[in-house]
């Protein structure tokens, strides 16, 4: 299987994982809270046991996904004298960013500096719905 395969598997069951938590809250089985500044879901029944196995597979399909993509390594050119030469690893022209939020706090990394910004328009986004959401009590 390619990375894009795994990548996109990644993706389905996240947003899977995402819709059962929606559900899981609306029929009551799940709720969401702060467990000190760190937002929690919990709760009991199928629903949440399915969703969380559905986010830990998401994780390790992308890591794979990053594993796999990464290309087999070249070797080097045999130099006079008994030594390789290192082989530079071509410019694939990958570009990824994230941001991890330790309670209201984003951690927000990039490869390059649009993507980073990128990260940042996200995470202001993210936390202007979160503070917001907490506001009105949905949380």
């Amino acid at each position: 299987m390619s990375a894009r395969t795994y990548f996109y598997g990644a993706l389905i069951l996240l947003a899977s994982a995402a819709a059962l938590i929606a559900a899981g809250v609306a029929y009551g089985q799940l709720h969401i809270g702060f467990l000190l500044i760190i937002p929690v879901i919990y709760g009991s029944g199928i629903a949440g046991i399915a969703a969380a196995l559905l986010v830990f597979m998401s994780f390790v399909l992308f890591a794979l996904s990053s594993i796999h993509g990464t290309g087999k390594y070249e070797q080097g050119t045999q130099q006079p004298g008994g030594y390789s030469a290192p082989v530079q690893a071509p410019d694939t022209g990958r570009k990824f960013g994230g941001i991890v939020f330790i309670g209201p706090i984003p951690i927000i990394f990039g490869s390059d500096r649009k993507t980073t910004g990128y990260m940042l328009a996200a995470a202001i986004i993210i936390l202007v719905l979160l503070l917001a959401a907490f506001a009105i009590g949905f949380i």
